[in-house]
């Protein structure tokens, strides 16, 4: 996964890449592939390993759009989805899981209060 310091400002000002992917029934047409809020990334990780649920996620999409395109097609809008989210996203599970850890530890304390 890219570094996210490394993805251009003109990208992270209009929020997404655009993608050009191929459908099967023939035919192109652009994706636009989202740098997700943080309010997504919960989503992000429950999909992460569904790629047309991944990809209908990051480009916004209703359930099942990414069934039509071609599976390189899919396949660069997954790879483009990791490229964009993956990094913020772990760096928020990794925030997630010390809060876990320090409310734990911290819960005996209020209990016994």
């Amino acid at each position: 996964m890219s570094d996210p310091a490394s993805i251009p400002a003109f990208t992270v000002a209009i929020g997404h890449v655009e993608v050009p992917v191929a459908l099967i029934k023939g035919g192109q047409e652009l994706a636009k592939v989202a740098i997700l809020k943080v309010d997504f990334y919960s989503a992000f990780f429950r999909v992460i390993n569904d790629e047309y649920a991944l990809a209908d996620l990051v480009c916004e999409q209703a359930p099942g759009w990414s069934k039509n395109l071609m599976p390189d097609s899919l396949m660069d809008v997954v790879e483009k989805a990791g490229e964009l989210n993956f990094s913020p996203a772990r760096r928020w599970v990794a925030r997630r899981e010390m809060l876990d850890q320090v409310i734990a530890s911290a819960a005996p304390v209020n209990a016994a209060n």
